[in-house]
């Protein structure tokens, strides 16, 4: 590296360098690294990915580049800038970057790490979605996050009513309740008019609501996930809404999850293992990935169970082994998950009344689906 100008030369052969970006919304901190050596740190203000592709065509000239940053708010713009121009970058997961447990943590660090471990072929690397589904993901970012703001005012209403001992408190909330407490009236002014005023605002929110709903439906019309949409619609437990939610975030591409168990993983429902030598203890599931869309599959499975001759005796076998039904429920989801993808990678039609790899003559021994 010369000592003037500050720019590495390629002499003999093309050579490759290690990038690693910690990204924060002002600013970058980028370690520039050869397999075996780091060569530069610096820090980026305000920066784009036209600027550090230049300052990296300017300092190393000749190099090829291999580019790595953390999954998060700063999304693929960085991804796709350079994917685009053919040269090779990666976004990884932060949950699966290798811990070292050191006790200092700054963002030169950080960056470091990152080269180092792209270096050493250590870093797992997320699919980057499309432009469209991508979009289609903030939707329903946006919808759940309305949906969350409901439920905090509905949580509101509920401690107001039981504060107030209102004859209303014990009562579900439902459409009926909310048109009786718009007929309620306090015996305080100042407080009625916020009270209804507030109840205003909910109703308003629901029809927000309501009308995201229909606007992502539509997504079902699109012809390149219009067929995955349509065979998750069809199996019992998932909703047309919930059919396009595990199409945008699971489905969306073939080649996302090379298996079932990848899938599985993914999702957070393959049980966590502490093992040495012969003993093996298994404890309760991961829980890492989508925790709402993993809550969702849930509810969907609870549905499931009820009309799936399989899922049915499998929770019931749980259940006579001693697991209670939350236990049962998590185990029967991952059982419904697989079953699931095993019928889009085969292109048919999901079986509610089999299990998997069951015999033709174990076929016949399945319970009926329920009404």
């Amino acid at each position: 590296m010369s000592s003037t100008n500050n720019v590495c030369n390629v002499s003999e052969e093309l050579k490759d360098i290690y990038v690693g970006i910690d990204v924060h919304k002002d600013s970058w901190s980028v370690t520039v690294r050869s397999k075996n050596l780091e060569l530069k740190r610096f820090r980026m203000s305000k920066p784009t990915p036209e600027m550090l592709h230049k300052t990296l065509l300017t300092k190393f000239p000749g190099f090829r580049y291999h580019l790595v940053y953390e999954a998060g708010f700063s999304g693929y713009s960085l991804y796709e800038y350079f994917n685009e121009r053919g040269i090779d970058i990666i976004v990884t997961p932060p949950n699966r970057i290798p811990k070292d447990f050191s006790k200092v943590k700054t963002d030169k660090l950080d960056s470091s790490k990152l080269a180092k471990y792209l270096a050493s072929g250590l870093l797992k690397k997320v699919l980057v979605p499309s432009k469209d589904i991508q979009h289609y993901r903030l939707m329903f970012t946006m919808l759940d996050k309305l949906k969350s703001q409901r439920k905090q005012i509905i949580n509101q209403f509920k401690s107001q009513l039981d504060l107030l001992d209102h004859p209303l408190k014990n009562r579900p909330w439902s459409t009926s309740l909310q048109c009786q407490l718009e007929l309620t009236e306090f015996p305080y002014a100042q407080y009625n008019e916020v009270f209804h005023t507030h109840l205003k605002n909910l109703r308003t929110l629901e029809k927000h609501i309501a009308e995201m709903e229909r606007t992502i439906k539509e997504v079902a019309n699109d012809p390149k996930y219009r067929h995955i949409i349509q065979h998750l619609d069809s199996i019992k437990g998932i909703s047309l809404l919930s059919a396009i939610r595990l199409t945008v975030f699971l489905f969306d591409r073939p080649d996302r999850f090379s298996s079932s168990e990848s899938l599985c993983n993914y999702m957070g429902l393959t049980p966590s293992e502490h093992s040495s030598g012969e003993k093996e203890n298994r404890g309760s599931i991961t829980r890492i990935g989508n925790k709402q869309l993993r809550a969702l599959l849930v509810q969907m499975t609870w549905i499931a169970v009820r009309y799936d001759g399989d899922l049915l005796m499998k929770f019931e076998e749980l259940l006579s082994r001693g697991k209670n039904k939350k236990q049962a429920i998590i185990a029967i989801t991952r059982r419904f998950l697989v079953k699931i993808y095993q019928s889009l990678k085969r292109g048919e039609a999901y079986e509610p009344h089999l299990g998997l790899n069951v015999s033709p003559e174990a076929k016949k021994q399945i319970a009926p689906t329920l009404p």
